[in-house]
């Protein structure tokens, strides 16, 4: 499914429409089904996502309940949030009233209010709660989805074993308002509780680092750098799912954090494979997961098998 330049994440809201950033024009797209990615329906400009640099904007959507005839409650559409790293905010928008925009949150800083790099975004529980990660600023910063003022932060620079967060970029509700986040500069899973305090145990998942040697003419080293690789996460309820930038592979985890002996996707040209898979969307559903894959410029399909 190709139509985008640089397709980085997704999102699906309640009518199937599926909403995609793109790095290569900075726009965000908008599609009527998922089965048709050839022309957009709508698409909102004015972004600054700068795909030259390590920072992925995010799109998230809420739902409503709207009271009807009967006083049977309906789910609608309400919002739809990204973040816009380069211009360090995060914009809203009204599903409901042709994407109009209604709010904007945060500046550049390092304020508590403020933004620098906004990344990753999730809901609490109840979805009250915006939770962003705020890259730069290494923390989370927590927005209210209703009246959009800011609630509170927390995480901090830091790089010990059991706290601390160096780099963080993308982070996931797994329940009960507790959150994973993924902690890039440090090669690991953390978990916050519910009230943004650090779990016990906090380290969840610590990945395998990779270094890098690089070489003058005269073969004499000359820089030694250590990738970061885990850039995103994904579950299906049961299982969890990390984006490895440097292996290019989208690697499965069970509940326990074993890994599956076989990546979901592994980097190559053919269709199922990727180059640069950054943003997956799970449908839990209809057993399927969708990939942002940046470098190829497609959406890639894959089903979903829960079991190992």
């Amino acid at each position: 499914m190709k139509n985008m330049f640089q397709p980085v994440n997704l999102a699906i809201d309640k009518d199937n429409k599926f909403y995609i950033t793109d790095f290569g024009d900075n726009t965000v797209k908008i599609f009527s089904n998922l089965n048709d990615l050839t022309t957009p329906t709508s698409v909102i400009t004015g972004f600054n996502f700068n795909e030259k640099t390590f920072s992925f904007p995010d799109i998230l959507i809420t739902l409503k309940e709207v009271s009807v005839e009967g006083g049977v409650a309906e789910t609608h559409n309400d919002k739809l949030f990204i973040s816009d790293p380069f211009n360090h905010v995060v914009k809203v928008y009204d599903i409901d009233n042709t994407l109009e925009l209604i709010a904007t949150l945060g500046s550049f800083g390092s304020g508590d209010t403020q933004f620098n790099q906004p990344s990753g975004m999730a809901l609490n529980a109840d979805g009250t709660e915006l939770h962003v990660v705020d890259m730069m600023n290494h923390r989370i910063s927590v927005w209210s989805t209703s009246t959009f003022d800011h609630i509170k932060n927390y995480g901090s620079l830091g790089h010990g074993e059991n706290s601390g967060l160096y780099y963080p970029i993308d982070i996931l509700h797994i329940g009960s308002g507790v959150m994973l986040v993924a902690d890039c500069g440090h090669n690991r899973v953390v978990k916050f509780n519910a009230n943004g305090s650090e779990s016990t145990p906090y380290v969840v998942k610590k990945l395998d680092e990779y270094v890098k040697h690089e070489y003058d003419a005269s073969g004499i080293l000359s820089l030694t750098t250590r990738t970061f690789p885990l850039i995103s996460l994904e579950t299906d309820g049961t299982n969890f799912y990390i984006s490895d930038l440097y292996t290019s592979n989208i690697v499965k985890f069970n509940s326990s954090w074993v890994e599956a002996s076989t990546p979901v996707a592994v980097y190559g040209s053919e269709v199922g494979n990727v180059k640069f898979p950054k943003g997956m969307l799970v449908l839990v559903d209809e057993d399927k997961m969708y990939v942002a894959d940046t470098m190829s410029g497609e959406i890639e399909e894959f089903a979903l098998v829960k079991n190992f």
